[in-house]
């Protein structure tokens, strides 16, 4: 720790496109056992590894809502070429995600208030549905699609409404990870439709393969 008080530590530098769960651990290796346990849980129920290869390999990437910075520190450590900016809001989350590899810059910041800088793809994983709204989401997908050039591609991981056991089992897992908040969830059709008329081509990749979840990606590319 810092004399200011700031987290210190040595950030990693990126291995490449082969790195895995225990490469991941190994950033996270002063944590304690209890969120390592919860990272590998992550790794395998989100499907981490397969989202972070949907998105490009190279360019400046904004992630939004990054926590613990555990896919943003993924996505660092498997391309040099990438350079990501994290914003989170809270303050000791973001303390927590900052530092662990080079190429990642971690920044304490609401998402529905931040000034976005013009980027070439944006990551949202898992965010939305903890929005206040269906309202608030269409901001955000809007102010993303004011700083993205054309061409420019997003990606966002979500949780569809079109398995019913499926969903119905994630509602309960954020239910008790998040006691008391309200969710806003979609059919992954509905959210498809709605990227398409805010201006990109989509491509639906589910991740429920494997899992007891409902997740899955909506890979999108700004229209010119």
């Amino acid at each position: 720790m810092s004399a200011s008080g700031a987290i210190t530590r040595a950030p990693r530098n990126p291995i490449g496109p082969d790195a895995g769960l225990r490469d991941l651990l190994d950033v996270y290796a002063d944590t304690c056992l209890p969120f390592k346990a919860f990272l590998a849980h992550r790794w395998w129920h989100a499907h981490l590894s397969d989202l972070e290869r949907c998105v490009r390999p190279r360019g400046t990437i904004l992630d939004l809502g990054c926590g613990h910075g555990i896919f943003t520190n993924l996505m660092a450590l498997r391309a040099p070429e990438r350079q990501i900016l994290a914003l989170e809001k809270d303050p000791r989350k973001a303390a927590f995600a900052r530092g662990r590899v080079v190429n990642v810059a971690v920044a304490e910041r609401d998402i529905l208030s931040a000034d976005f800088p013009g980027v070439d793809v944006v990551t949202i994983t898992d965010v939305l549905h903890h929005l206040r709204s269906f309202k608030e989401q269409e901001e955000i997908l809007d102010a993303v699609r004011r700083i993205l050039p054309p061409g420019g591609q997003l990606v966002v991981k979500e949780i569809s409404k079109s398995r019913p056991i499926r969903y119905r089992f994630t509602y309960l897992l954020d239910t008790l990870a998040f006691p008391g908040e309200k969710f806003f969830f979609r059919h992954h059709e509905d959210f498809g439709t709605l990227l398409e008329a805010k201006g990109f081509t989509v491509e639906f990749k589910p991740l429920w393969k494997g899992t007891p979840t409902s997740s899955y990606v909506h890979v999108c590319t700004k229209r010119s």
